[in-house]
């Protein structure tokens, strides 16, 4: 029987450039403005250190529990242009949790602002900034929600934006 797109009979070479049936792209591939992808599914977390992969963690969410340790430090590979890392958490702060991300080299650092919210029944806003050139470390200090992006802006550096909830103000240094 002959493969069909829709209520079209492919051949064979048209066959071979369709992926409605799925297949595997190889090369560049360049999407249109209205291009919807396949959703990936969420990477599980961990309340110990991680670190962090192209291979496990990029393109997907990562979900962070919401139990963990004092001083959780979460490594983050050298930067690629356009490769974005996501983390999610959703809890609220507890005392002595501790969510820090570092970058892997000494070279690496973090651009961007990140929106904050005192969790703590107070009504403080802010915003902390991460200036790109001397920031290599976040350190979420008794954090709640966590909704935070990392995307490789060059081989060194990483633009990092999202919102974070709080007991208290984290840093970005």
């Amino acid at each position: 029987m002959a493969n069909r797109a829709g209520k079209y009979k492919l051949s064979k070479k048209e066959s071979a450039l369709s992926l409605v049936d799925g297949g595997t792209v190889t090369g560049n591939l360049t999407l249109g403005a209205d291009t919807q992808l396949q959703i990936t599914s969420p990477v599980s977390g961990s309340a110990t250190a991680m670190t962090i992969s192209k291979a496990t963690h990029a393109g997907r969410t990562v979900m962070l529990p919401q139990n963990v340790a004092a001083g959780v430090v979460h490594v983050m590979p050298a930067p690629e242009v356009g490769v974005h890392y996501h983390f999610v958490r959703v809890g609220t702060a507890v005392a002595n949790e501790d969510i820090s991300f570092a970058s892997d080299a000494a070279s690496a650092f973090f651009e961007g602002a990140i929106g904050f919210h005192d969790d703590a029944g107070g009504s403080d806003l802010g915003t902390v900034y991460c200036d790109g050139t001397t920031e290599d470390l976040i350190d979420l200090k008794v954090p709640g929600a966590v909704d935070l992006h990392f995307v490789g802006k060059s081989s060194t550096v990483y633009y990092v934006y999202g919102n974070v909830s709080s007991a208290t103000i984290f840093t970005c240094t």
